[in-house]
């Protein structure tokens, strides 16, 4: 999707900040074979799990489906609310699907036998759930576990991996992108047991990364310095926003996030009528009236530059003039 460069893009939950690295694409030789040993090494080292714990797919889309087709369950628990996809996904492949609202009964119980869903920080609030008691939980009912960490990156949090040796059903997406703020090239990880990741390799297509995004992926990591830089100026914009929101006083509440995005709750506009008036100043949100638990009244917001945000400062500003 190409985005008009007048308009400040508020809706994508990707990192504005990427890596620095200088490749020079048209010194690459086509003709050679990828190097998918040194990238595998390279990614085991930046997330400290095993060459063999991971398969390395394009798009978080395309990692979830495959996951979720080859399952022997059909039956599904998601803590919600959550992104809309899985939904989508799951409903594709026929699967019978439980909500649990974790803002208001997280500990409701869980259909035995499934695939259990959960966000980890969660989505669209950002929150961080300790985990600890809930794989005990989901363990003894011999669950299926799939734990989205797309955007654990921008936390100083452990990963739920450090569960894979005593759990054999656990399944962990990392999301590359999100992070590493790249639009062009979208690759996720799907992390499991050695067993599981083999199982998914069999059925999968092979090589399906190709030189150039194997050179790309490789020097993504090399900058040292981009987590930290990363972690420092979401934290200074994040309070920022949550600042811009507050002193808006159109807002009833503002959800703390560990993610590089906001949730907030509207008091006297509807979100539907939020959005519009952003649009009109050239600012997109995310306007979630259609979201699992959520209502007419929620938005969220990606965390961006400085400038973008004093941007939507004025636009917040003229909104508030004319209601």
């Amino acid at each position: 999707m190409t985005i008009d460069p007048k308009i400040i893009d508020m809706r994508q939950n990707i990192n504005f900040l990427s890596p620095e690295f200088n490749i020079d694409f048209s010194q690459i030789n086509t003709q050679n074979i990828p190097n998918y040993t040194k990238l595998r090494n390279t990614i085991s080292q930046n997330y400290s799990i095993l060459k063999e714990q991971f398969k390395l797919i394009s798009g978080d889309f395309g990692a979830m489906y495959q996951l979720f087709k080859q399952l022997d369950t059909r039956t599904c628990t998601i803590y919600g609310p959550a992104d809309s996809r899985y939904k989508e996904i799951l409903i594709k492949l026929n699967y019978e699907i439980k909500m649990i609202n974790r803002f208001e009964n997280i500990e409701s119980n869980i259909i035995n036998n499934s695939l259990i869903i959960f966000a980890n920080p969660s989505f669209p609030d950002g929150a961080f759930y300790n985990l600890d008691d809930f794989i005990s939980s989901w363990k003894s009912s011999n669950n299926i576990i799939f734990i989205d960490e797309s955007y654990l990156d921008f936390t100083n949090e452990k990963s739920a991996t450090r569960f894979l040796a005593d759990f054999a059903n656990l399944y962990i997406l990392r999301s590359i992108n999100s992070f590493y703020g790249n639009f062009g090239v979208n690759y996720s990880l799907l992390i499991s047991s050695i067993l599981n990741i083999k199982n998914i390799e069999e059925v999968s297509a092979k090589n399906e990364i190709s030189i150039f995004d194997t050179v790309f992926l490789s020097s993504l990591f090399k900058d040292k310095s981009f987590t930290k830089i990363t972690k420092a100026i979401m934290a200074k914009n994040s309070i920022l926003l949550e600042k811009v929101l507050i002193s808006s006083e159109l807002f009833e509440k503002i959800y703390p996030s560990r993610a590089n995005f906001i949730l907030a709750k509207l008091k006297n506009i509807t979100a539907t009528k939020f959005t519009k008036e952003l649009k009109c100043h050239n600012i997109m949100i995310n306007d979630l009236t259609k979201s699992d638990f959520l209502g007419d009244k929620f938005v969220q917001i990606s965390i961006k530059n400085e400038e973008e945000i004093k941007e939507l400062i004025k636009a917040i500003d003229n909104i508030k003039s004319n209601l």
